[in-house]
């Protein structure tokens, strides 16, 4: 005669029960790594800091001198006023926009230097002339691509349900952003602005590094997104 076992406990749990517990599991884990990722970068906030305010005050200099000095032989044909207006607006734009939050949350100290850094690319490189020089323009399209896609792609993974969708996303807005910065030139073109040596084979190399910059954006983004729940626990 067969003896029929008693049921454990967990026979009795539904199997749906059995996956939520290991969902929250798999959950619970991902918040801790990135708490144990937060906890490393914290001590080196400081430096940040340094280097987003050195940024920041650098670029708002070009634009002052840009605004007050537009006939330098260096700003010629480089549009520096509308440049400046731009430079100002978008430096400004996360310290004003964190102000008025009505809810007190870190401020997005990461996000700020990886938009303020392709923007001191661009001024520095204007000031000092490097585009014209070292011909840095190729790798000025391709690091300001990755770091600002990089930066997209992190302010949106917390809204998005998977890495792939956040990674398309991102792709598509840097490549749209690519088309519309050269779109912009020729418009600067058409309305006088010369010595921006505009040719096709220039917009074409432009539109192709900014691309490969946003390609690598959206890998990194696609690398470094996870649940929004471990994301709030972070």
């Amino acid at each position: 005669m067969s003896v029929r076992p008693y049921p454990s406990p967990a026979d009795d749990v539904p199997s749906h029960q059995h996956t939520s517990s290991e969902g929250s599991r798999g959950t619970t884990a991902a918040t801790r790594a990135a708490s144990r990722t937060v906890a490393r970068l914290r001590p080196l906030r400081p430096l940040g800091k340094a280097l987003l305010l050195a940024a920041k005050a650098t670029t708002l200099a070009v634009a002052a001198d840009a605004v007050r000095h537009p006939k330098q032989p260096k700003w010629h044909g480089k549009a520096m006023r509308i440049r400046a207006l731009g430079y100002v607006s978008v430096t400004l734009a996360i310290p004003v926009g964190s102000a008025l939050r009505r809810r007190p949350e870190p401020y997005p100290l990461g996000a700020d230097l990886m938009l303020s850094v392709p923007l001191l690319l661009d001024s520095g490189g204007n000031a000092l002339g490097l585009y014209e020089r070292a011909h840095i323009d190729d790798a000025v399209h391709f690091s300001n691509g990755a770091i600002l896609m990089t930066a997209f792609g992190a302010a949106i993974s917390p809204r998005i349900g998977s890495r792939w969708e956040a990674a398309t996303i991102t792709l598509g807005i840097g490549a749209t952003g690519a088309m519309a910065w050269e779109i912009m030139e020729f418009v600067g073109l058409k309305m006088g602005f010369r010595g921006m040596n505009l040719t096709y084979e220039d917009t074409m190399l432009d539109t192709i590094e900014s691309f490969l910059g946003a390609v690598v954006g959206a890998g990194i983004t696609a690398a470094r997104w996870r649940p929004a729940t471990a994301q709030n626990g972070s």
